[in-house]
């Protein structure tokens, strides 16, 4: 579980002496480091690298969305004050904003030991920055208004160009939102109806239903968090620059897609339940066929639905490389393709599917909620209402601002033009002084009357998981086919049960069963 100022990471394990000792992990275990205090960091993050624009020139780093770039190299110091609590603002150059400054409103420790950065640009209401820093690599988001900035690693062909100096070199680039891309949604409106043998929701596991309490309320509720599981191809990884950064893109947009929620007061969050890549082929085909195949159990990558069972994933995202035109599209490209359930129904755990474009993800175009927004009941809009739906209300909207200038929530077509915006459609929310929905409008509303079951979807299958560290074939948690790092193991442990760790030396998993020892590594740690 992904929660301000607490951790798991792989490093908090230590192994006892040899015996039959399994660690169970039980609720109220806190331990506890003083926080740091606040400070400022004024040294450059980044410098420019002029002599690797080479490698622009040369097209390894093709770009849908972006408008100016920079290749940079980052500073490590710089980088881990970022990383450490207490860092409190970040001052920085940035194409098409000029110098800024961050400040950093908190830190959030994932698992295995990434860290997520949650801030605003001064004097902006209107901003969001997302940074995600691991392994020395940063990934990020900043926003001001409808200026948006991308963070990314260069891709693995820049190897091809500059060599091993490669590795450190990362994207600074303006993006904006590609003209004509469209949600693949608008070619097919993949509408399923639930399955007339509807099963009841798993009691297996321990994490459906999970609640968090981070909305800002004084009435303790707890809401609802939803699973989401990430899956990329080869081609993905490739582009993103290395399966690193493409985990770092997989918690941006996670943490980017709960700050959206926030700001349009949406009750549920999603969370991570696992992230790899899988082996597919994704060229030749369209969303629609992607779509297809990672939804159906039909031998093509069949084990994604195994894993999301273990790991109780609610959505599953299929993050690829493809861009296509898609079907009747014309001169459009597609950046994602979910399904839409008619009915509020756990039965339709079987279509908790969507593809997304790696580019599109977050920013500029947020095209993850978005699909995700589908999977959830909502369409585009009201001029394109669909037979069925599961709210009328359930849809985007469009505004004019005070500029004259167009502008349209998350679930808005880019078909009918304006402006997309960071907020998913609510009468009780306004951006720059236009309300983001009415009555008529109003995805928040619906989000939170469906988000109850769409968190029951999926249950982890067990809560007991094997991990051996040297363990290089297939996995899945079992004896015979164990985790390779520890914080795998954790997911799928979640709210109670035991991780066994098994003598690293026998690849067997035969030999005899070490105790682990949690220690905090500074923080505030809980474990559950």
């Amino acid at each position: 579980m992904d929660r301000e100022k607490s951790h798991f990471k792989s490093g908090a394990f230590r192994a006892l002496a040899s015996g039959t000792i399994a660690l169970t992990l039980t609720s109220g275990m806190v331990l506890a480091n003083p926080d740091p205090p606040p400070r400022a960091i004024t040294t450059p993050l980044f410098s420019i690298e002029p002599t690797a624009t080479v490698m622009l020139s040369t097209g390894v780093a093709p770009s849908t969305v972006a408008i100016d770039r920079r290749v940079v190299t980052i500073d490590p110091a710089t980088l881990g004050s970022l990383a450490e609590d207490g860092a409190a603002t970040l001052t920085i150059d940035l194409p098409g904003m000029g110098e800024v400054i961050i400040d950093i409103r908190r830190h959030i420790h994932h698992r295995g030991g990434d860290i997520g950065i949650i801030g605003r640009v001064r004097g902006e209401a209107r901003s969001r920055v997302v940074l995600e820093i691991g392994e020395g690599l940063l990934v990020g988001d900043i926003i001001r208004g409808h200026d948006m900035v991308q963070i990314r690693q260069v891709p693995e062909g820049a190897f091809d160009v500059l060599g091993h100096r490669a590795k450190d070199l990362h994207l600074v680039q303006s993006v904006r939102e590609q003209s004509g891309a469209v949600c693949g949604n608008d070619l097919y409106d993949v509408a399923v109806p639930p399955d007339p043998h509807a099963k009841p929701p798993s009691i297996w596991g321990g994490h459906a239903n999970d609640r968090h309490d981070d909305d800002g309320g004084n009435d303790d509720a707890r809401n609802p968090y939803v699973d989401v599981m990430i899956v990329y191809t080869d081609g993905a990884r490739a582009a993103i620059g290395g399966t690193g950064a493409a985990r770092l893109l997989g918690h941006l947009t996670i943490d980017t897609a709960n700050e959206i929620y926030s700001d349009s007061d949406v009750d549920h969050r999603l969370r991570m339940a696992r992230m790899y890549e899988v082996d597919y082929d994704e060229t030749g085909g369209t969303h629609n066929d992607h779509l297809d195949a990672i939804t159906d159990e039909d031998d093509v990558i069949d084990g994604v639905h195994t894993v999301r069972e273990q790991v109780g994933a609610d959505l599953v995202t299929f993050m690829i490389d493809d861009l296509d035109p898609g079907v009747g599209c014309g001169t459009c490209v597609t950046y994602g393709l979910g399904w839409r359930p008619i009915t509020e129904s756990t039965s339709n755990a079987d279509i908790g599917f969507h593809t997304c474009h790696w580019e599109n993800m977050a920013t500029p175009t947020w095209s993850m909620p978005h699909e995700a927004g589908h999977n959830m009941g909502a369409y585009h809009d009201d001029l394109s209402i669909p037979g069925s739906y599961l709210a009328l209300y359930g849809c985007g909207h469009y505004w004019n601002n005070v500029d004259g200038n167009r502008e349209r929530s998350i679930m808005g077509r880019n078909a009918l033009g304006g402006t997309r915006i960071p907020y998913f459609s609510n009468p009780g929310i306004d951006f720059n002084g236009n309300a983001t929905g009415d009555a008529t409008h109003d995805c928040s509303r619906m989000f939170d009357e469906v988000s109850d079951t769409i968190s029951d979807y999926v249950s982890a299958s067990s809560t007991t998981q094997y991990v051996d560290t040297n363990w290089t074939g297939s996995e899945d948690g079992s004896s015979s086919n164990p985790w390779d790092t520890f914080w795998e193991g954790y997911i799928n442990v979640r709210w109670g049960g035991t991780v066994i760790m098994k003598n690293c030396e026998d690849d067997n998993m035969n030999g005899p069963i070490r105790g682990m020892l949690i220690k905090s590594t500074g923080g505030s740690s809980i474990f559950r």
